[in-house]
């Protein structure tokens, strides 16, 4: 299992500096946000995953 956190941690350090992302969770409101650049995706839950990552507020 360490092996795979290791992999899935450094696939997700090279996606984020690919694109300049950062992940967020906002407490307050409830939300996540993931910056891409000067971008902003944001969804109505703290929680982004393989069903839900497409399913962002296309406010």
């Amino acid at each position: 299992m360490e092996d795979e956190k290791i992999q899935f941690l450094t696939e997700l350090k090279e996606l984020l500096a690919k694109y300049d992302a950062e992940i967020c969770a906002n407490y307050i409101d409830e939300h996540a946000v993931i910056y891409v650049g000067d971008e902003e995706i944001s969804y109505s839950d703290t929680s982004v995953n393989a069903d839900n990552v497409f399913d962002y507020d296309r406010d």
